[in-house]
């Protein structure tokens, strides 16, 4: 079951696939997630309203990022390439940012036991 949530997180964070797809996997996650951790009908609202914008969020981060390292693909000069690899640091940055914010918006959510289970389930 594990390795069944962690592998659709990580299609649904990763993913460049057609957003049709990503909705269903994702709302496939949500369910199960939903399901195991038992949440009420308040918390699984306020869940999976968070973890879809997240993952949106997520998403739209990636390719950036993606595209960023397209760019950095095709510099010549030693200025821009300094330049690239500073901007290519703001967005990992960025992208760690959000990681640590699911961590604070998901135990404020759902209180640690339930985070703590969200945390083990997911990774």
């Amino acid at each position: 079951m594990k390795i069944i949530v962690c592998a659709i997180f990580i299609f649904i964070s990763n993913s460049v696939y057609a957003n049709e797809n990503r909705s269903r996997i994702e709302e496939l996650f949500l369910w199960k997630m939903s399901e195991d951790l038992k949440l009420s009908n308040k918390e699984e609202k306020s869940f999976s309203t968070y973890i879809r914008e997240l993952n949106t969020r997520k998403t739209r981060s990636n390719e950036d990022i993606q595209k960023h390292i397209q760019k950095m693909s095709l510099a010549n000069v030693r200025s821009e390439k300094e330049i690239l690899i500073k901007a290519y640091r703001k967005m990992l940055s960025a992208y760690n940012k959000l990681q640590i914010e699911e961590v604070d918006k998901i135990s404020k959510l759902l209180g640690p036991e339930k985070a703590t289970q969200y945390f083990v389930f997911k990774n």
